[in-house]
């Protein structure tokens, strides 16, 4: 296969206003495509429903469409409605379709109501193994996951539009998908050609009537709201998140080469394979990705606990390879700590291996408890326990509700060292349901998948959060385990060299609401409004118009398809 594939992918610019099917015509497609004409690549991808619903030059766009492939000798991705159906299908170098996949997933409010498709094909080409996605898919980290898990080195993504076009979210999932698969991923979408001053557009959303809602994106008038424009951007996402290019918030195209031996020679590279979760599934560890489950909102007493977390620099917590003196000192400290940070708040969280020893003692536990105890306060802690990753979690009466041991080794994939946990529980306190990762469990995002569906919704992951690139990979993975389950995350961090090395609590948008100081230990408290997250806003279709809803993950959740995600679990060995 070609080392070096050349892509080419467009932000197609059309003049229209926000709705799920877009108008794409004739002329703004050959705009498009004559765009290119003066450029040599291997393949060129389209946004979602270049072909719409009702479309009367659907024939003439596809002859189009056919010969520039014939001519330039290159594939070409688009995707089309036909049969109730959203279809991606690629082109091959002589304009002959071969290979073809039919849209997996739809979400309420946002995709119209299609049928799906029950196949994730993997393609073959004389450049790459492609895999394809469409629109909403980019929310269902299962899916990416299984591509990646059937070889594909590339995804192709035709975006289509969403209810306000601010892309930050999808962007933010793009860039999880190549991290968190090891995986090139090429993104089309829409643009607008009109100029625009984008604002609030607060009376819209606020029970405008449809003659109010029209009045705003008048298409013979410089639009001041820019409501239902399509500000969107084509873009390249390498195998660590970085952002290889972009055509920004215009139309136009971008033509990259993509360095295919990052990926076919890993051995190079950090992570290796990239992908070291693999190795759980035959251990059935997330076997419930192929469950259903119901999700329903939750009532709490205690609607705004303060979360307060120990910040310690790890010089002061020596970890397991201290001295008997180092760690008697060092749990002075932690003690003095916890007993501060507990007297205000509703927990307290330590990061990853605060706590200096090797074994839970009856006098080491039966000192958190009574902490716990005596300030009726939830304490997590996290420490080696006979050589094993272990978080416990005490209650507000000092009794252990909870021990997670750490289901990811950072080695698991090269020794198979069997030092790691099989169970993802989540527990129910008086403020949130919770589940806990720890370090490397970050780099399986089926473990905040899973205990989204077990009802969580804050996921607590205690790390250390070392290596390069941090603010890329780790936080950034985070902000989309945030935004695809529709949970809180609340990184619990040393202070380290890097910005992204603090903690750090990120909101269902990904969006960072709380952060300490980077390389500054303290005690950081927060006050978490868990209704915030339980009826977390978001915008959808109604009528011809985006209206708020408070329901997005449970539409999330009612749009997944647990049939199709056996790869993922023992079932595939």
């Amino acid at each position: 296969m070609k080392g070096k594939p050349v892509i080419a992918t467009v932000a197609l610019g059309i003049n229209e206003k926000n709705f799920e099917i877009p108008t794409v015509t004739y002329n703004e497609l050959k705009n498009a495509l004559d765009d290119l004409n003066d450029s040599k690549f291997d393949l060129l991808l389209l946004p979602q429903y270049v072909i719409g619903k009702v479309d009367p030059d659907s024939q003439k766009k596809l002859d189009l469409m056919v010969n520039f492939a014939k001519s330039k000798k290159c594939y070409l991705v688009y995707n089309y409605y036909k049969d109730n159906c959203s279809i991606s299908e690629i082109l091959d170098r002589n304009g002959q379709p071969c290979g073809q996949y039919v849209k997996t997933h739809k979400i309420e409010g946002i995709d119209p109501d299609i049928s799906l498709g029950d196949n994730l094909p993997v393609f073959e080409l004389d450049i790459a193994k492609v895999a394809l996605l469409a629109g909403s898919d980019i929310y269902f980290p299962e899916l990416a996951e299984s591509y990646s898990r059937f070889g594909a080195e590339f995804l192709l993504c035709s975006m289509g539009i969403e209810p306000l076009r601010d892309d930050t979210l999808i962007q933010r999932l793009l860039h999880a998908r190549a991290v968190m698969n090891f995986m090139f991923v090429v993104s089309a979408t829409y643009a607008s050609n009109k100029k625009m001053y984008m604002t609030n557009n607060y009376d819209a959303l606020h029970g405008a009537t449809a003659e109010d809602y029209d009045k705003i994106d008048h298409p013979d008038t410089f639009n001041s709201n820019g409501l239902g424009l399509l500000p969107g951007r084509a873009c390249v996402y390498d195998l660590r998140g970085e952002l290889l290019c972009s055509t920004g918030r215009d139309a136009g195209a971008i033509v990259f080469s993509l360095p295919m031996d990052m990926k076919r020679n890993s051995k190079k590279y950090l992570y290796g394979l990239g992908h070291p979760v693999w190795h759980q599934n035959e251990r059935g560890v997330f076997d419930d990705l192929a469950k259903t489950y119901k999700y329903s909102k939750k009532c709490y007493p205690v609607k705004k606990p303060v979360i307060t977390f120990a910040h310690m620099a790890y010089k002061d917590t020596i970890g397991v390879w201290g001295n008997e003196s180092e760690k008697s000192l060092n749990y002075q400290k932690l003690f003095v700590y916890m007993r501060e940070a507990a007297g205000y708040s509703d927990m307290v969280i330590f990061s990853e291996l605060s706590a200096p020893t090797n074994e839970m003692t009856d006098d080491l536990k039966s000192r958190y408890s009574e902490i716990a105890k005596e300030n009726k306060c939830y304490i997590l802690i996290n420490q080696e326990i006979d050589k094993r990753n272990i978080s416990v979690l005490f209650d507000r009466n000092g009794e252990e509700i909870l021990s997670y041991e750490k289901v990811n080794g950072l080695c698991f994939m090269y020794d198979k060292i069997d030092k790691v946990g099989r169970d993802l529980p989540v527990v129910e306190l008086d403020f949130a349901t919770v589940g806990v990762m720890v370090c490397a469990d970050a780099y399986c995002q089926e473990i905040p998948r899973i205990y989204a569906l077990k009802g969580a919704e804050l996921v607590i992951l205690q790390s250390q959060s070392w290596g390069p690139d941090a603010v890329h990979v780790n936080e950034g993975f985070s902000r989309a385990f945030a935004i695809e389950n529709g949970i809180m995350v609340l990184m619990s961090n040393f202070p380290s060299s890097q910005v992204a090395h603090r903690t750090n609590v990120i909101d269902p948008t990904g969006e960072t609401i709380f952060a300490s100081y980077y390389d500054r230990e303290g005690l950081y408290s927060v006050e978490i409004d868990v209704d915030a997250v339980i009826n977390h806003e978001s915008f959808v279709y109604k009528d011809g118009m985006v209206v708020r809803s408070y329901n997005f993950r449970e539409r999330l959740m009612k749009a997944r398809r647990p049939e199709l995600y056996k790869a993922l679990t023992s079932q595939n060995f």
